[in-house]
């Protein structure tokens, strides 16, 4: 039911020049209708005949993107209108830093704020530290990476049906690579 707002979050960014790939996991209800309401040229829509798991559906995203970075949003999620132009300012400016997050807010289904979540995270230390203790780092819908990097590392490992996100920070602090 949320889609519509996270695709129409997803489209109202400040930026422009990106694409919108929505990766449909052979999904039974509307959700092919629902992204084809959309006419924007952005949107690119890749399709499951079967369902192949969030995993698989993520390397299948990776595989298909054409930008030097790679932003995460899930289907019921929304993101601040600034959000990849501020990601994409941060890691024009910092080279050394190959992934960036925000904080995330709960909303409820009426788009209350009921909660915050995620805490600032500004060096390597803070970032091991947290992967060490059991903490993820990073809220996986607020991700933005750069492409090189993630491909580097062989996207997501499918052997993880969830916490494959956990996994690729664990891989990202392994190389050394900065959050």
């Amino acid at each position: 039911p949320y889609l519509p707002q996270a695709i129409r979050s997803g489209l109202a960014q400040t930026v422009t020049d990106f694409e919108l790939l929505i990766v449909d996991d052979g999904s039974t209800d509307d959700t092919t209708a629902c992204v084809r309401t959309f006419h924007d040229a952005r949107i690119r829509l890749l399709g499951h005949a079967e369902r192949l798991g969030q995993t698989r559906s993520l390397n299948r995203g990776l595989q298909e993107a054409q930008g030097r970075y790679l932003a995460r949003l899930d289907a019921d999620d929304v993101c601040l209108p600034e959000r990849l132009e501020r990601q994409m300012q941060y890691l024009e400016e910092h080279s050394e830093v190959a992934v960036v997050g925000t904080r995330m807010v709960g909303i409820d289904e009426c788009g209350r704020r009921v909660d915050y979540f995620g805490k600032p995270l500004s060096d390597f230390g803070t970032f091991v530290g947290r992967l060490l203790s059991g903490v993820c780092p990073i809220g996986h819908p607020t991700v933005m990476c750069r492409r090189p990097v993630i491909a580097q590392l062989g996207g997501y490992d499918e052997c993880y049906r969830i916490g494959q996100d956990y996994d690729l920070w664990i891989r990202f602090a392994m190389a050394r690579f900065r959050a």
